[in-house]
């Protein structure tokens, strides 16, 4: 797995809004949008569950321990996407603790091993590495048109690569 260093994600917070401009000038659509494509979601449902969703990023310490800013970067990204989002200040499982009473409905939180999207309401958990090779697969097929028939190549075939792999094949 790679993993990230702080350097990679520093300016996020600064940037977000930006970036998901970019997007929508370069792709013709924005994280928003990305997210629906991926998931299956009808247009806009993005917009509507960020109206009532709130959105908590809890803060992680196991294995090399936590990468400078990264709580906050996810925070700033989920905040670009229209939701109201925090992070906590306890870490770990106190964190999760108190993502569950502070009213969260949306838990966000990584490790070394994993990055998952956790849904109190419904109980639901997503793991990134999906979302992202979805993501990526996504974007590539809008922007080459109809793959099917077509040859594409994935270059590296790691966790994400592999998953890419397979929605591509699909």
């Amino acid at each position: 797995m790679t993993r990230l260093v702080t350097e990679w994600i520093s300016e996020i917070e600064n940037t977000a809004a930006r970036r998901d401009e970019e997007m929508k000038n370069t792709l013709g659509f924005g994280y928003n949008e990305l997210a629906e494509f991926t998931a299956g979601l009808p247009p806009g449902f993005v917009n509507r569950a960020a109206a009532v969703y709130r959105v908590t990023v809890v803060p992680i310490t196991r294995g090399l321990g936590i990468i400078n800013t990264f709580p906050e970067s996810v925070a700033a990204i989920v905040r670009t996407m229209g939701f109201n989002a925090f992070v906590t200040d306890a870490a770990d499982v106190d964190g999760l603790y108190e993502a569950s009473t502070s009213g969260a409905d949306i838990v966000y939180m990584a490790d070394d091993d994993r990055y998952l999207a956790m849904n109190l309401r419904n109980s639901r958990i997503d793991d990134n590495n999906i979302a992202t090779a979805g993501g990526f697969a996504e974007i590539l097929c809008r922007r080459s048109g109809d793959p099917e028939g077509r040859r594409m190549v994935v270059l590296g075939y790691g966790i994400i690569g592999r998953l890419m792999a397979g929605y591509l094949n699909d």
